[in-house]
C-alpha cells in the first residue's frame, strides 16, 4: 500500500515551535524533543515545523494572507496539521471557545479556498494549567467547536485534552515528555487514517 503521508506541514504556535520555558533567553528544545521532528524521526516522513512563538489563529486579512503565503512556500505537501488556539485564550477580551472557533472558521475557510486539494488535520489544543477556571473550560469547550469545524471542512480531527500531556512548570508549554507523547498520538491518528 502506498504511504499516504510523505510531506507534512505543522502549523502551530510555541508548542509546535518547541519553546523551552527553562531557557531565560527564549530558546527551544533540541530537535529530538520537538514533536514535529520526533514524528519525522519515528516515521521517516518529511515533517516541516512551522511553529511560531505567540501565534494566534490567523483571522485578520493580513494574518491570513501571511499564513497562506508561508504555507504556499512549503508546498507541495500531503497534509497540514493545525495546532492553534492557546494564545487566543490569553489575548482575547472575554475569551470563549466560540470566539476562538470563529477565528478558526475564518482560517480554515481561507485555507480550503486557496488550497482545495490540501488535506487538513485540526487538533484541539490541551488545556493550560491555571487556577483560572474559565480558561480551563475554554479548552474543553473547544473540542466540540473544533470537531464541528473539522467536519465542516472535511478535516481530520483529534482532541489533545484527552491525551493528558505533562506540561512544563509554567503550565502552558509542553515538557519534553509531552512532545514525545504528542508525536506518538499524532502518528497513531494518521496511521489509523492511512488504513481507512
Amino acid at each position: 500500500m502506498e504511504q499516504l503521508y510523505k510531506r507534512i506541514l505543522c502549523f502551530g504556535d510555541s508548542n509546535t515551535y518547541g519553546y523551552d520555558p527553562r531557557d531565560p533567553f527564549g530558546g527551544r528544545y533540541p530537535p529530538s524533543e520537538r514533536w514535529p521532528e520526533i514524528l519525522a524521526a519515528d516515521t521517516g516522513w518529511d515533517v516541516v515545523n512551522m511553529g511560531l512563538n505567540g501565534r494566534p489563529v490567523p483571522h485578520s486579512r493580513r494574518e491570513v494572507e501571511l499564513a497562506l503565503s508561508l504555507i504556499r512556500q512549503e508546498l507541495p505537501a500531503d497534509l497540514v496539521i493545525i495546532l492553534l488556539g492557546t494564545n487566543d485564550a490569553f489575548l482575547l477580551n472575554e475569551p470563549s471557545a466560540e470566539k476562538i472557533a470563529v477565528r478558526m472558521d475564518t482560517f480554515l475557510r481561507e485555507l480550503k479556498e486557496s488550497f482545495p486539494e490540501l488535506p487538513l488535520f485540526l487538533i484541539s489544543p490541551p488545556p493550560v494549567e491555571t487556577p483560572l477556571a474559565h480558561l480551563q473550560e475554554i479548552f474543553w469547550d473547544l473540542i466540540t467547536q473544533y470537531r464541528r469545524l473539522a467536519k465542516k471542512y472535511n478535516a481530520l480531527f483529534a482532541a489533545a485534552p484527552s491525551w493528558d500531556l505533562p506540561l512544563s512548570a509554567d503550565g502552558v508549554h509542553f515538557s519534553p515528555e509531552a512532545h514525545k507523547e504528542f508525536a506518538a498520538q499524532v502518528e497513531k491518528h494518521l496511521r489509523v487514517n492511512e488504513l481507512i
